[in-house]
């Protein structure tokens, strides 16, 4: 491995590390993205399988509608429907750093 990518490799590492729940959701939403911009339906499922693992299902009617989502945009990479999932992907990421970016404010 080269000396650049080690660097970038420990940059990202140390981001991660570094980052609290909510700036990781966004992270995960891009990844999500750039595989389907990349037409990697195998990489966008298993963003999608860990988006649908991380819910609290009890009574939580978001948790529920967000699973049905996930599950719809998983059925489109499988259809090779990747503008589409990808542009849900984008939507959630930009819908949660409004929430973020909002709780910022109101602290």
């Amino acid at each position: 491995m080269r000396r650049v990518d080690r660097a970038i490799n420990a940059y990202q590492e140390d981001k991660i590390l570094n980052s609290n729940k909510k700036e990781l959701l966004e992270m995960v939403y891009d990844i999500g993205y750039r595989a389907c911009s990349e037409n990697n339906g195998e990489k966008a499922r298993k963003v999608l399988y860990e988006l649908c693992t991380g819910l609290d299902y009890r009574d939580n009617e978001i948790s529920n509608r967000l699973f049905l989502l996930y599950q719809y945009m998983i059925n489109l990479t499988y259809k090779d429907q990747f503008e589409e999932a990808g542009q849900f992907f984008m939507e959630l990421r930009d819908a949660w750093r409004e929430v973020i970016h909002s709780e910022e404010k109101d602290a």
